[in-house]
């Protein structure tokens, strides 16, 4: 629920992330370049650069590749990507 107004001459709070609704989460575009963060069962892969292949809105975590080829394809929350770029679309 919104309670600001104009009235109290401050802006609404940011939204709470880790309450947010999968679509809040999902940022990410498909051919984002990401860098893992956050992870505390694998830690050696904090720092490694992922690319994006989808987003699984039921498992709630993003499908990622591994562009320097050491590993398949893994899943991540989006808590763990850091964005590096995004892939925007060409307009034709």
């Amino acid at each position: 629920t919104n309670n600001w107004s104009p009235a109290l001459g401050r802006p609404p709070p940011a939204p709470d992330p880790s309450s947010a609704s999968p679509d809040f989460v999902h940022m990410l575009q498909e051919g984002s370049i990401a860098r893992l963060s956050g992870l505390q069962s694998q830690p050696l892969l904090n720092g490694v650069t992922v690319k994006v292949v989808k987003y699984q809105s039921l498992k709630q975590r993003y499908v990622v590749t591994f562009p320097s080829g050491e590993r398949g394809r893994a899943t991540f929350k989006p808590e763990n990507l850091l964005p590096l770029n995004s892939i925007v679309p060409a307009r034709v």
